[in-house]
């Protein structure tokens, strides 16, 4: 959604605006019915609107130039206040059915979790039954536990490589050639200085 204040109102037909089929204009966005050329419209971005279409779709409430409110992807216009609400409203229905509680492993359980990583980083299932029933912790952590003690072992391996890539490029001096394969060849040059 895009926030916007209220334009003005003005008269239609704005330059290059189509006729609708039925000959009137172009049509409101509120109400889909065409708008005759002289009749008064208010505008929000490439959507035009009778003035009596221009309210909140919540509300109802007329929306008049000056007010803040808030355009959605199908063109309906929603003000400040009841956007803010249901913004409200979708946050805290957001956290509770979708977040799990974050779960805080002991130092005693990382460490039971680690000497299970180096005997094997991808433990089969009865392994981490077992794991879960040690530490106390649920079976989905475990896993999860294992996916990102995985990812970030693959992370830093890469990483690694990268900065002793890294360091070889910074060591070499400007101008600098790289030595390809073959480079204790000898070369033999023809007359004009190209290499044979």
């Amino acid at each position: 959604m895009t926030r916007q204040a209220c334009y003005t109102a003005q008269l239609l037909p704005p330059e290059g605006a189509t006729p609708v089929e039925d000959g009137t204009g172009p049509k409101c966005s509120g109400c889909d019915a065409g708008i005759p050329p002289d009749q008064v419209v208010r505008r929000a971005q490439d959507n035009v609107y009778h003035l009596s279409c221009f309210v909140c779709v919540l509300c109802n409430g007329q929306l008049n130039t000056g007010d803040e409110f808030y355009l959605t992807e199908d063109g309906k216009l929603v003000c400040k206040d009841d956007y803010q609400q249901a913004k409200q409203r979708g946050d805290a229905e957001g956290d509770s059915t979708n977040k799990r509680p974050r779960t805080t492993i002991t130092a005693k359980q990382l460490e039971t979790l680690k000497v299970a990583y180096n005997n094997s980083s991808k433990p089969a299932r009865h392994v981490r039954e077992q794991l879960s029933q040690e530490t106390g912790l649920d079976m989905r952590v475990v896993q999860v536990w294992f996916q990102n003690r995985r990812a970030k072992e693959k992370r830093l391996k890469k990483d690694a490589g990268r900065s002793r890539w890294g360091q070889y490029f910074r060591n070499m001096k400007p101008g600098e050639k790289r030595r390809g394969r073959g480079s204790g060849e000898k070369t033999s040059e023809s007359d004009d200085g190209h290499r044979l």
